[in-house]
């Protein structure tokens, strides 16, 4: 989305940790990539002196984003930055803590179980089965955690959700500090750890962010209605509490196909920062004869354009398949490993 504003919550976080004298750990993808640009670094090492003229400490492991070997955390070379990786370490009221980096299931699994005994916090950049399932593409089962951990603080998952497991452990992810994407909740925060002598709780704390305001537009006549009231919606001065660099809000326009989009940036010019998604069909100039539709493929219009003819066959496959597509690939993976096998539909 807008880099800035990754920048301005960063920054928000570390004042709030200067303020109440707090250290700050980050758990993976502080970067988005292993190279990132040279003024993502230049930041970072401002903001990691700011924390050591306050004398707290950052603490950090790589996510899948930004994992690179070594770690570019080792080359920060500052007292207070502190490389987490199968680190044990003391968080305040001598409770034990780790951190694990992003790893793949194999080799996670065998770093789980050899957890130090004594450690109670576990910080981790994974997917975990219960935020991921669905997608199929999660990476820790949360029974693999060993019990005597009783608080998981995870990274990657864009969202703030957490999971209390049958034994009591509570699994969070702490979520991203700024919109990665305009399918993401505009409301970000992070995770204030406090060790009592009940035990170990969080809470989170509000990051002012960017506001994003959406419209769906399916006429001419509703296009009509937001030229006329677009400058009422997106009015500065309600957008005046948030810092300066982030009062511009981001407006999401789906826009019918055929609509005018010109109408759409003339009225808004600078008052947001636009994105116009398209959706709907065009209506045909003229309509096929029944013999003609018979014979229309509904896949190819799809499938031409974004397919070799090799690929043709799997991506019909794969876009016809009204199961699990994980089955479609294993399928056509078998193929391509032992070409003796007969392709999928192939007679």
């Amino acid at each position: 989305m807008l880099a800035n504003d990754a920048y301005i919550s960063f920054s928000f976080i570390v004042d709030y940790c200067i303020a109440n004298g707090l250290d700050l750990f980050s758990t993976g993808d502080l970067l988005d990539a292993a190279n990132p640009p040279s003024d993502a670094i230049a930041f970072l090492y401002s903001e990691f002196l700011r924390l050591e003229d306050a004398g707290r400490t950052f603490r950090l492991i790589d996510g899948n984003h930004d994992a690179s070997d070594p770690s570019w955390a080792l080359a920060v070379n500052r007292p207070n930055v502190v490389y987490a990786d199968k680190l044990k370490f003391k968080l305040p009221g001598g409770i034990i803590a780790y951190g694990l980096n992003y790893r793949p299931s194999a080799e996670l699994e065998i770093e789980l179980a050899a957890i130090p005994k004594d450690v109670t916090v576990l910080f981790l950049h994974q997917m975990t089965k219960w935020a991921f399932e669905k997608e199929g593409v999660w990476n820790l089962d949360p029974d693999k955690i060993p019990a005597h951990v009783r608080m998981v603080f995870i990274g990657d998952y864009h969202r703030a959700v957490a999971f209390n497991r049958a034994d009591g452990q509570h699994q969070v992810y702490t979520g991203s500090i700024a919109m990665q994407s305009t399918d993401e909740e505009v409301d970000k925060s992070f995770i204030h750890v406090q060790v009592t002598p009940q035990g170990i709780t969080y809470t989170r704390v509000p990051i002012p962010t960017r506001r994003m305001v959406t419209a769906s537009l399916s006429s001419d006549e509703e296009v009509d209605q937001f030229v006329r009231d677009v400058a009422t919606a997106l009015d500065p001065a309600q957008f005046a509490y948030l810092p300066e660099d982030i009062r511009r809000p981001m407006l999401v326009v789906k826009l019918l196909g055929g609509l005018d989009a010109s109408r759409i940036k003339q009225a808004v010019g600078d008052l947001a920062h636009l994105w116009i998604a398209p959706f709907g069909h065009v209506v045909m100039a003229s309509q096929p004869s029944e013999t003609e539709a018979a014979e229309i493929d509904p896949l190819e219009e799809i499938i031409s354009p974004a397919a070799s003819e090799n690929l043709k066959p799997f991506v019909r496959d794969l876009l016809g398949s009204n199961g699990d597509p994980r089955s479609v690939i294993e399928k056509w993976a078998a193929v391509v490993l032992n070409p003796q096998t007969a392709a999928p539909g192939a007679t």
